[in-house]
């Protein structure tokens, strides 16, 4: 199987991650900020809580409110 490129990833998950002008990126789910590597944003896209965040993203927290 072949990894996909830094570029292609960007373009494909755009609503996810992003490129920051420090040269990092950026995944707005979890707020990590990772080095230009495909191989790493891969295993992030891919990690335990990458997914646990994409899951809690449409949960309503306002029945927590005091």
């Amino acid at each position: 199987m072949q990894m996909a490129s830094l570029a292609t990833l960007l373009k494909e998950r755009k609503d996810v991650i992003s490129l920051l002008a420090s040269n990092k990126v950026k995944c707005s789910i979890t707020g990590h900020e990772m080095p230009p590597d495909a191989a790493v944003v891969t295993a992030h896209l891919n990690g335990k809580k990458f997914k646990k965040a994409m899951a809690r993203r449409g949960d309503d927290m306002s029945k927590y409110l005091p």
